[in-house]
This record gives structure tokens, C-alpha cells and sequence, in this order.
């Protein structure tokens, strides 16, 4: 995280936000078996690539007994115009200093199973939507608020080749799945220097896939990867800060949209050396006073929920990037955008703190954009 100060913010932010209830869990991953180098009899077809600005939601699946709400999830985000959807999944090691991943389909807040995955993507392509497949690492012991941005294992050999024999697990899915983009990563930021590893490790998944492959950093860390000529998308999870003032401060729209062209130039200009587009994986607020000042920051404390601040949060990052994700607009600029998130088990309230849209007032903002983007 998307100084000093930053990274400590960084610190703070990555434990918040993707920490997903897995604390206290105590199960050990298990070892992953060698990876095997040699490429798969059949190449994806590459036939799923977006040639437009692509827009949609991010939707995390986890193992799940309910499978039914995400297909429905799916329809529901077809039939508003959406034109994309990313699936965010797991893989799992026991804590930052561990040096084994592991798949863990084996219950509740794991991995999903191979075919509810598989099933996912392939119904949002039968329903016309691009797909991204997001793999996550996550704890299942963090020690205190540690975070996968901060991985530090005893033996990086060992942990280099679980992570690969986990993403190759992926890459069989994406192939099968004809998964439009995959990420070969999420926000790995101790690694991002290490160049050599990432240049293996992406030569060995070009190998096998032929889509669109992108690795998403965190919103104040995109100058640190030092692999982004080895991707084909730059990717930023966007959870920038839009007021410096107090946590629960209100800036006026003109402070916001002024603080989004800041953010754009900044990001554009960066892109542009490095000649690849940006996809913002991630743009998403909670349902929380703070949400302008710390959108990564989830944890309420007894906080009332507050939908108004979630959906200016919203409405700000649509007028901001709306004319670069125009049908018509020029994909090797932003590739798209994905919103954070869909929850299909949530569909707001007066409780709901959470960063899911339904049923709340922000989704009628994204509503309204669909439509006009549809009448383009």
C-alpha cells in the first residue's frame, strides 16, 4: 500500500483489510508437492482477452456450501452492465516467516473447492463477462498484525517453490476456465524486488496460459516492483487516503476531485514509463465515518455504520477515472476497474459496516454510471 510513515500505514492497512476472519485458526497448510516445469499438453486459448476498458466488481470465494449466491451474484452483475468480474481466492501459510503455501479446500474460510471455482468463471464467461482470477496468500496464524506484505520466511527456495506449485494449481484453473487475466500475485511486497524469482516464476506461467497476466501492488508501493516489463497490466488495489485532515473529516467534492487528479497524474505518469496500463484491482470504501481517511481500515469499535460516506467515496472514484472506462476509450491507458466488492451474503442495512454495495447508497451511483456507459 497501494516513507516511513507509509509503510507503516502499509503495515496497519494490510492486516485490516485482508486478515478475512482467519485469525485464531490453527490448522498448519499443508506441503504443496514440487512444481512441474513442462507446459500443459494445451495453452488457453487467449480468446478471452478484453479489447475495451473492462468494469466490474471484485467477489471473494472462499470454500462454500452456497455456491448457488455467487452464480446469482454473477447474473445479477451481467444484467446491471457489468462487463468483468474478479474472483479473489486463497492460498493459505501458517504465518510470515513460514516457507510453505498450501491449498486448503477442506472447510469454511479455505480455499473454495477446484469445481465451485471452475464453475464460477466459467458462468461469468457463459454470461459475457471477462474474468480475473485474483490468488491470494493468507495466514491461517498471523502473529500479531502481520500481513502478506511483509513475508519474511527462514528459506526462500522453499517458499519460491510452494508459491509456484500453488500458482501452477491456478494456471490449470485459468487454462480450463479460460480465465481472461490472471494475476500472478497480490500485493507481495517483500518480494517485489526480487527480480530474478518473478521473471521465473512468470516465463513458467506464459508457458501455460495465454491471457493477459497482471500482479497487483498496494496504492503506495507501485514504484517498488521491479518485474512490471514481465507483466502485461499494471495492477494497484486503491485504497488512497482522500482527505489528510481527521479521520472522520467531510472534504467537499471540489477537495476530492482534486485530490483524484493528483492521485491520477501521479499513477498515469508512472504507468507510462513503464508502458503498460493500469488495471485499479481494488476501489472500495466501508461503510464507516473513516472511510475517506482509511479506506483499507474495516474495524468499526462499536461504530455506527455510515453508508453516505461510503457512497461519496464511491461517486468521487467513478468521476474520476469515468471518461478513461468508456467503451470507446483507450485500453492500453487504464485496462479497467474493479469495485470492492460484491458480497453475497450481505446486502446492507443499517448495520452493514462492510465494504459490500448492495442495498446501499453507493450502489445506486455505480447503477447510474452502468447505464450511461451502456448508452455509449
Amino acid at each position: 500500500m497501494p516513507g516511513a510513515a507509509c509503510l507503516r500505514l502499509s503495515v496497519i492497512a494490510g492486516a485490516v483489510v485482508f486478515a478475512l476472519g482467519l485469525v485464531g485458526a490453527v490448522v498448519a497448510p499443508r506441503v504443496v508437492a514440487e512444481p512441474v516445469v513442462e507446459p500443459a499438453a494445451e495453452k488457453s486459448s487467449g480468446s478471452a482477452r478484453p479489447t475495451t476498458p473492462t468494469v466490474g466488481f471484485s467477489i471473494n470465494l472462499h470454500h462454500t456450501g452456497q455456491i448457488e449466491l455467487y452464480l446469482d451474484a454473477i447474473d445479477r452483475m451481467a444484467a446491471m452492465g457489468c462487463d468483468s468480474v474478479q474472483v479473489r481466492t486463497p492460498m493459505f501459510q501458517r504465518h510470515g516467516a513460514a516457507e510453505t503455501i498450501a491449498i486448503l479446500d477442506d472447510g469454511p474460510g479455505r480455499s473454495p473447492r477446484r469445481a465451485d471455482l471452475v464453475r464460477l468463471l466459467r458462468h461469468a464467461r457463459d454470461r459475457g463477462l471477462h474474468t480475473a482470477m485474483m490468488p491470494n496468500v493468507l495466514f491461517t496464524e498471523p502473529r500479531g498484525n502481520e500481513w502478506r506484505g511483509r513475508i519474511q520466511p527462514h528459506d526462500w527456495d522453499r517458499w519460491w517453490a510452494s508459491y509456484r506449485a500453488c500458482m501452477d494449481y491456478f494456471v490449470d484453473i485459468a487454462v480450463e476456465a479460460d480465465v481472461s487475466m490472471l494475476a500472478v500475485g497480490s500485493e507481495l511486497v517483500s518480494t517485489e524486488s526480487q527480480t530474478e524469482r518473478w521473471t521465473t516464476l512468470i516465463a513458467n506461467i506464459r508457458a501455460r496460459y495465454d491471457g493477459e497476466l497482471y500482479y497487483s501492488t498496494v496504492f503506495n508501493s507501485y514504484t517498488r516492483p521491479t518485474f512490471w516489463a514481465q507483466v502485461d497490466v499494471l495492477g494497484v488495489s486503491g485504497y488512497w487516503d482522500l482527505t489528510q485532515g481527521t479521520a472522520t473529516d467531510q472534504p467537499g467534492d471540489a477537495q476530492l476531485a482534486a485530490r483524484w487528479a493528483a492521485i491520477r497524474r501521479d499513477l498515469l505518469d508512472y504507468a507510462a514509463t513503464q508502458r503498460r496500463p493500469v488495471l485499479l484491482t481494488e476501489i472500495g470504501y466501508p461503510s464507516l465515518p473513516w472511510a475517506l481517511r482509511q479506506p483499507w481500515n474495516y474495524i468499526h469499535k462499536g461504530a455506527a455504520a455510515d453508508h453516505a460516506t461510503q457512497a461519496r467515496g464511491i461517486a468521487s472514484a467513478i468521476a474520476a477515472w469515468r471518461n478513461l472506462l468508456e467503451p470507446d476509450a483507450d485500453p492500453t491507458v487504464l485496462r479497467g476497474m474493479y469495485l470492492e466488492k460484491w458480497d453475497p451474503y450481505h446486502a446492507g442495512g443499517p448495520t452493514d459496516r462492510g465494504y459490500g454495495l448492495r442495498g446501499k447508497p453507493a450502489m445506486q451511483h455505480v447503477t447510474e454510471w452502468l447505464n450511461d456507459r451502456r448508452r455509449q
